[in-house]
């Protein structure tokens, strides 16, 4: 049972983050990309293929861990033709678990 429960504290205390980022509105010669083109992302964490093409904005992060630096990337695609990374680092919140309760020496 405690160790089901520590499964559970586990997955709430590191899941809910979430990558987001701005869809591009133009190509780089500044203009606009139609509104009937469909936009396309492909991501990376730490150089590993985590997303491909995918066509919402934000992605929920798999655990990250705790105390832990990550390198995520992502690249717009329009008619297979894809942009740079960009890319964002970003350090997991340092989480400590509780003190053990109920200490106790049995017979």
């Amino acid at each position: 049972m405690k160790r089901i429960l520590l499964l559970v504290a586990t997955f709430v205390l590191f899941s809910g983050f979430t990558l987001q980022w701005d869809a591009p509105t133009t190509y780089t010669d500044n203009t606009v990309i139609p509104a009937s083109k469909t936009i396309y992302y492909d991501a990376w964490v730490d150089n590993a293929r985590f997303l491909t093409r995918g066509t919402a904005t934000s992605f929920a992060i798999p655990a990250p861990g705790s105390g832990v630096t990550h390198l995520y990337e992502v690249a717009a695609v329009v008619d297979n033709v894809s942009s740079a990374r960009a890319g964002y680092t970003w350090t997991s919140p340092l989480e400590q678990p509780l003190n053990p309760v109920n200490l106790r020496v049995a017979p």
